[in-house]
């Protein structure tokens, strides 16, 4: 993240934590229980979000993610310091 500031550069995140959502194959949920599928816990996501909250404070920069499927981020972000993180959901 410190990198990309030197060019204005933006940071897109795909948060998903890969030991959280084991073998699953769909967002958990009704859906995926009818349909048979292992689920995603809602966690894989929202750990790595706020990881990279924290680490978007320490370095500064600008960062988009390519999934917030559970509409998390803002939620994630409403005690943060840095008034430079933005969500727009």
């Amino acid at each position: 993240m410190q990198y990309v500031q030197d060019f204005d550069g933006l940071v897109i995140a795909f948060s998903q934590d890969s030991n959280i959502k084991g073998n699953g194959v769909a967002n958990e949920g009704v859906v995926s229980t009818k349909l048979g599928l292992k689920g995603i816990p809602n966690l894989s996501e929202e750990l790595q979000i706020a990881r990279n909250l924290f680490l978007l404070e320490y370095t500064g920069g600008k960062t988009t993610y390519s999934n917030d499927f559970y509409g998390k981020i803002g939620t994630i972000n409403q005690g943060s310091k840095n008034q430079r993180i933005k969500s727009e959901l």
